[in-house]
């Protein structure tokens, strides 16, 4: 469906025999609930509909990297990312089914790979929106869950009403009021 074998004996290919991600591109921008479906499928209690789903996000993934252009493949990866595709086969990883969707995850986590790779060599310009929101997301997801950035760029650690309460509870108990 989205990839087929390399013919030696056809040199230039037509518009007509496009295929693969390219040929997707005009159907996802007719259909944009595609996506949000296909991600959706991810949390499905059926496995072999999550089984599915990951081999055709993979064989997306993987041949909009090869032939996508230099342009599409970081548009479809960055939908992807927003629809929640990582932590939807992160929630399949923690399921009990793992030994079921073991491969279509290892090839996404192989695929994650290479796009890191990818993303590695690509210079950082602040003047882009994308550029900012990532180093903001970056930087607010280093940080631990107890803590939060003041607006000085400071760290200040976050205490929940358990915690707060527990700290009074052992100052009262250790006579320091």
């Amino acid at each position: 469906m989205v990839s087929r074998p390399f013919d030696p004996h056809r040199l230039q290919q037509t518009a007509e025999d496009e295929f693969g991600f390219k040929s997707l591109v005009p159907l996802l921008q007719v259909h944009t609930n595609f996506l949000d479906c296909l991600v959706d499928k991810l949390a499905s209690a059926d496995h072999a509909l999550c089984v599915n789903a990951l081999h055709l996000i993979n064989a997306l993934m993987r041949d909009s990297v090869a032939n996508g252009g230099e342009t599409e493949w970081p548009k479809f990866i960055s939908r992807l990312q927003e629809l929640g595709v990582i932590s939807g086969v992160e929630d399949l990883m923690h399921g009990d089914s793992l030994h079921e969707i073991a491969a279509p995850v290892l090839e996404f986590q192989n695929l994650m790979k290479i796009l890191y790779a990818r993303w590695r060599h690509i210079l950082v310009d602040s003047e882009k929106t994308e550029h900012r929101r990532s180093l903001k997301e970056l930087q607010v997801s280093s940080f631990p869950s107890n803590y939060r950035a003041s607006q000085q760029g400071q760290l200040q650690e976050v205490r929940t009403p358990k915690q707060e309460l527990t700290s009074q509870i052992s100052i009262l108990t250790s006579g320091n009021v």
